[in-house]
């Protein structure tokens, strides 16, 4: 049972109306899975499994709105059967340097209450990087891949294109209490949506810094 109360869906997708009413998700989870590590730094898992979701939260466009739909309506979908795969693989060593990759495969079948999973993504992947260059320098990176999701318009439905999303950062401890941060986002400049009509920003970055005041014990 999964709490998808207005928080769990504000904090999945951010542009949404309060709905009229939340519902528990119940989820029936038939998997199977794998989990090991090889050596000292080396670990892996795995999973397939096949789900029944109750209802389960949408997001679409909502098309009747002044706005021009760029809010969404949360619709409620009474029963859906998903077919998952994952995968994650790493690398570490110690606080050093670490690699970690993840992949994940959703396909939505049977729904009794919409047409489309709307909003919902069919995979997606992630691979982090954080490597100690110095004793106090970290430099970090982020890559991040998704097929788009189903949306709606006055007119009909669309689909999303993919997306590649390339960040990295800098953190650098000047004294014992004081860091200075910086990060760099879509790296490669890619315009994307994740969510219909909100384009991401192009290639920005950010900069600042990290005061610890210690107390006393």
């Amino acid at each position: 049972m999964r709490n998808s109360g207005f928080q769990y869906m504000a904090n999945f997708n951010p542009w949404i109306w309060a709905p009229d009413s939340v519902y528990n998700t119940r989820i029936e989870e038939r998997y199977v899975g794998l989990k090991g590590a090889a050596g000292d730094h080396f670990t892996f898992s795995a999973k397939a499994g096949f789900h029944k979701l109750n209802n389960q939260p949408l997001f679409t466009n909502d098309t009747l709105a002044a706005s021009g739909g760029k809010s969404f309506v949360v619709l409620n979908e009474r029963q859906m059967k998903v077919l998952h795969l994952g995968g994650e693989v790493g690398y570490t060593v110690g606080e050093k340097f670490s690699l970690i990759s993840s992949l994940t495969f959703n396909q939505y079948t049977a729904l009794k209450t919409n047409e489309k999973p709307w909003g919902l993504l069919p995979w997606e992947f992630r691979t982090s990087m954080r490597i100690q260059v110095l004793r106090d320098l970290y430099v970090n990176a982020d890559l991040y891949g998704f097929d788009g999701p189903w949306y709606k318009t006055k007119t009909g439905r669309g689909n999303l294109e993919g997306a590649l999303d390339l960040n990295a950062g800098v953190e650098f401890k000047i004294l014992k209490n004081v860091k200075l941060w910086t990060q760099f986002n879509n790296i490669l400049n890619r315009e994307y949506q994740r969510w219909n009509q909100y384009p991401v920003y192009g290639f920005n970055f950010l900069g600042g810094a990290v005061f610890s005041f210690g107390q006393k014990q």
